[in-house]
């Protein structure tokens, strides 16, 4: 094909820079979204300081599909700031024709295509219709503690249960210990039960997890609205656990303050 247009070395560099700076925040993108799940809830929500919210996965579940969400926009985005600040419209709509031109002779082990790139952009819309689903499920599954009693939704539905105050028995914390082929991993879990179920509102470490004041402050609240709850723990806080804590970030302290302080319960 023939091109018109072949733009300078200096709007070649610029297009590069267009594309590194566009693969490059994907990733904090992500990290962003994952961490401001739990005020995006409390705003949403109209939680007050005193509510909790607890996220075992939606936060992760959030950011994940909000991460394909994101892919398409912030490419636009992207494309309208180059477009506008350094008039390179044109240079966009040249690489555009050259990608048409090539496409059909992409090769190599990961390449995945359904066989016309008018195929695989009607894949990629189906993609971000069924992310943009997912993510606004997220949004619903999260666990909130107000003063009106616990409320949580399973994924994919649309009833949120509410768990009364009275309807609750036992508070237990609990360290699973998880072995895999290469390591030991050690996945803290704090149980509320509650008539014939049970509710896990802290499943392992990573970002979203609640902290140590989180759980006390909670063990507290759910005391004061039922006074029959009794709090277990489930482990011994051996050194061989303690040891083997030390591997996630502040996880032998995190562990040891919730430990020690329901022990005392």
């Amino acid at each position: 094909m023939f091109y018109s247009f072949e733009p300078s070395k200096k709007k070649k560099i610029l297009y590069f820079v267009f594309y590194v700076l566009y693969i490059i925040q994907m990733p904090f993108a992500m990290l962003f979204m994952i961490q401001h799940y739990k005020p995006l809830i409390r705003f949403l929500f109209r939680l007050k300081d005193t509510d909790f919210v607890f996220t075992p996965t939606g936060n992760i579940i959030f950011g994940l599909f909000g991460f394909f969400i994101w892919i398409p926009i912030s490419g636009f985005i992207l494309y309208l700031v180059f477009s506008l600040v350094f008039n390179m419209k044109s240079t966009f709509e040249y690489y555009d024709e050259k990608y048409k031109e090539n496409y059909p002779h992409r090769g190599g082990r990961y390449n995945i295509s359904f066989g016309t790139l008018k195929r695989d952009k009607i894949a990629c819309v189906i993609i971000e219709i069924a992310a943009v689903i997912l993510f606004l499920f997220s949004i619903f599954y999260n666990i909130r503690v107000t003063d009106q009693g616990i409320f949580h939704k399973k994924f994919f539905s649309f009833r949120t249960e509410k768990i009364e105050w009275n309807d609750i028995n036992k508070l237990e914390f609990d360290l699973e210990i998880r072995n895999t082929k290469k390591e030991t991993d050690l996945i803290p879990h704090f149980y509320i039960y509650y008539s014939d179920n049970k509710l896990d509102i802290w499943n392992g470490f990573g970002m979203g997890n609640p902290s140590p004041e989180e759980i006390i402050n909670f063990t507290n609240s759910v005391r004061l609205n039922n006074q029959n709850v009794t709090v277990n723990t489930n482990f011994n806080l051996d050194g061989k656990t303690m040891k083997m804590l030390r591997k996630y970030e502040n996880g032998e302290q995190d562990i040891q303050t919730v430990y020690n302080y329901l022990r005392n319960y």
